[in-house]
C-alpha cells in the first residue's frame, strides 16, 4: 500500500512538473559535474570524455611498444619482462600481457595505490630498485649460509654425527641451507617442537644425549634467526618479481597520460576520483550554487528520508 501511494504521488509530480524531469546514468550525473567543476580540476574545458577506456589504453600499450629499439631504457624493461615471462614458462609475446596489467589503471581499487607508488618516477628509479633488492637478497642469503655453518661445525666440533639426531632432520636441514640450497620447509614437526623435545632419538648414550641437550639452546637460537631470513627472502623475491610489471605500468601510464593531454580527453573512469577529492570539503550550498537549481531540488525535495540522504 505505501509503494502504491508513493508511486502515485510521484507520478502526479513528474506529469506536473515534467520540465525538472531528469533522468540520467550514473556516469552521465558525474560528468555535469567535472563540466561544472573544470576549472576548479584545472581541466581544459573543451576536454572530451572517452567512453571506451579499453580503447584508449590499448592505444597507450600499442603507442609503448612501437618505442621499443628506440628508447634504450624502455626496450631493456620491455625485453626483462618478456624473459620474466618466458622464465615463468608463459609466452614471451608481451601484447597481451600489457593490455592486461595496463587496466589496473583504471580500476578504483588500484588508482589510489598506483597514483602514489608511480607518481615522479623513472624507468632509472625502478632499475635502481632491483638493484637494491639484488643486493640485500645476495646479502640475506649470505647471512643463511653463515648461520647453517655455524651448527655443521658445532656439531663436528662436539664429535657429532648427522645420526645422532632424530632422523638427521636437523643436520640435514642446515646442510641443505649450506649448499645455498634455501628451498627448505618451516613447517615440520621437528621444528615446531625444537624447544620442547629432545633432538636425539632414545638409542643414543647418555653422553651424547648431554652434549646435544648442551647445544640445544644455541641451535634453536640459530634456528629462529635462519626461519626469519627466510621468510625476508621471500618478501624481497616477491617484490622483485613485481618491480619490472610496475615499470611497465609506469611507462603505459606515461603515455597514457601523453594521449590524453594531447586529445584533452579525460576516461570516464577517473570521474569519481576526480569528483570525491574537489567536493569532499565543500559546503553542500556550494555545491548547490555550482550545480543550479534543478539538481537541488532533486537532492532536497526527493530525498527527505534520512537513511536516504545518507
Amino acid at each position: 500500500e505505501y509503494v502504491n501511494k508513493k508511486a502515485k504521488t510521484l507520478l502526479s509530480t513528474i506529469m506536473h512538473n515534467y520540465a525538472a524531469f531528469d533522468i540520467s546514468t550514473i556516469d552521465g550525473f558525474n560528468h555535469r559535474l567535472i563540466r561544472t567543476f573544470a576549472y576548479d580540476l584545472k581541466l581544459p574545458i573543451n576536454f572530451e570524455v572517452e567512453l571506451d577506456t579499453e580503447a584508449l589504453l590499448n592505444e597507450a600499450v600499442d603507442s609503448l611498444i612501437a618505442k621499443a629499439g628506440t628508447d634504450k631504457k624502455l626496450t631493456k624493461i620491455l625485453i626483462d619482462f618478456a624473459i620474466e615471462k618466458a622464465d615463468d614458462d608463459k609466452s614471451w609475446d608481451i601484447s597481451n600481457d600489457l593490455n592486461k596489467i595496463a587496466k589496473k589503471l583504471t580500476n578504483e581499487n588500484d588508482i589510489p595505490h598506483l597514483k602514489e607508488a608511480l607518481k615522479d618516477k623513472t624507468l632509472d628509479d625502478f632499475e635502481s630498485l632491483k638493484t637494491s633488492l639484488i643486493k640485500q637478497i645476495k646479502s640475506t642469503e649470505d647471512n643463511l649460509y653463515e648461520l647453517a655453518i655455524t651448527v655443521l661445525k658445532l656439531i663436528t666440533d662436539n664429535n657429532l654425527e648427522f645420526s645422532d639426531f632424530s632422523n638427521s632432520y636437523l643436520p640435514k636441514f642446515f646442510e641443505k641451507l649450506s649448499l645455498k640450497d634455501f628451498n627448505v620447509s618451516l613447517n615440520l614437526k621437528w621444528q615446531e617442537k625444537i624447544e620442547t623435545d629432545n633432538l636425539y632419538p632414545k638409542r643414543v648414550s647418555q653422553e651424547t644425549a648431554s652434549i646435544i641437550d648442551g647445544i640445544q639452546p644455541t641451535i634453536i637460537n640459530v634456528f629462529y634467526k635462519v626461519k626469519e631470513l627466510i621468510f625476508h627472502i621471500k618478501f624481497l623475491k616477491a617484490i622483485y618479481k613485481n618491480v619490472t610489471p610496475l615499470s611497465v605500468l609506469n611507462a603505459i601510464n606515461t603515455e597514457l597520460q601523453l594521449i590524453k593531454d594531447n586529445e584533452n580527453k579525460l576516461l570516464i573512469s577517473e570521474f569519481n576520483t576526480l569528483i570525491s577529492n574537489q567536493l569532499k570539503d565543500q559546503p553542500t550550498p556550494f555545491i548547490y550554487e555550482r550545480i543550479g537549481e534543478k539538481f537541488k531540488h532533486y537532492f532536497i525535495d526527493e530525498f527527505q528520508d534520512t537513511s536516504i540522504k545518507q
